[in-house]
């Protein structure tokens, strides 16, 4: 089935997941974690733009990264058992590269879906609600921010131009998305506020703007198109919070965005001493 067969007849393929969810939940144990995350993955699973999103990005990824044309069905059919099994988006499927991987590995892979779920049951639904996006992230640390920002849809065209008043350059993001997908930077002096808004405002998915950060040392001398920076893992162990490893990031090109599935590069250091080591792309 190709991909615009897969688009005709989603419908069809959502309504049967439906059913299969509704038939699972009649023999799930009620009040239990299992229960909660089959509900969640019907929730997901049963979401047409969400399916159809996938559908294309699957397309052009495939595309973009040249594979095989010749083996385009077949990975587009196993993408699709791995976006029913584990709630996979097609970024992932390329990113950690499940084509190459067992169905042992796939099946203890800690995908984003699983992952927020994760989170939603170790942590405090009121605190994680503050990571759910960038515009509950902004808003919550607002003070700390230090930049002009909005929700694009919770502000009119002129209170967006308002905002961004004095700014030469602007930075939007897709609002719930990951991994710098989506993140486009313009010049207000080359693209009017009022086209930057309108080209946004009517997108399916919702969008935050920023005032463009200018780097300056030699986080800006590594590359200056980009806002490089530090990602820290850590891990609550009881009430202590243990850092665990660490990666400095930058862009690569002219690329705006610093993430490594967007083609940026990863240094690991060590965090007791401050040690870069060498840094790799998703490429080598």
């Amino acid at each position: 089935m190709g991909k615009s067969k897969l688009l005709k007849y989603s419908g069809y393929i959502l309504k049967t997941v439906k059913i299969y969810y509704a038939v699972v939940l009649l023999f799930t144990p009620s009040a239990s974690w299992k229960k909660n995350w089959r509900l969640k993955r019907k929730e997901i699973l049963t979401n047409e733009d969400f399916f159809i999103d996938n559908i294309k990005t699957f397309r052009n990824r495939y595309k973009k990264d040249k594979h095989d044309p010749a083996s385009y069905k077949k990975r587009l059919y196993d993408y699709m058992i791995c976006y029913l099994l584990f709630c996979l988006t097609a970024d992932e499927y390329f990113q950690y590269e499940f084509m190459t991987k067992g169905w042992m590995w796939r099946n203890h892979h800690i995908t984003i879906e699983r992952r927020k779920f994760i989170d939603s049951v170790i942590n405090d639904p009121n605190e994680t609600v503050v990571l759910a996006n960038k515009a509950s992230f902004n808003s919550y640390y607002e003070e700390f921010i230090g930049r002009k920002w909005c929700d694009l849809k919770a502000v009119s065209e002129e209170e967006f131009t308002g905002i961004f008043s004095g700014c030469d350059r602007i930075i939007v993001k897709p609002r719930g998305r990951y991994g710098g997908i989506g993140i486009e930077a313009y010049d207000v002096r080359e693209t009017s506020t009022s086209k930057i808004y309108n080209k946004y405002i009517k997108r399916k998915w919702n969008f935050v703007a920023e005032e463009y950060l200018y780097q300056t040392g030699i986080l800006h001398d590594i590359n200056p198109d980009s806002l490089n920076s530090i990602r820290v893992t850590t891990l609550r162990n009881g009430d202590e919070i243990e850092v665990v490893d660490g990666f400095f990031r930058c862009g690569c090109g002219a690329s705006v965005v610093d993430n490594f599935s967007s083609g940026g590069i990863i240094f690991p250091y060590n965090v007791e001493t401050g040690e870069i080591y060498a840094g790799h792309s998703r490429e080598n």
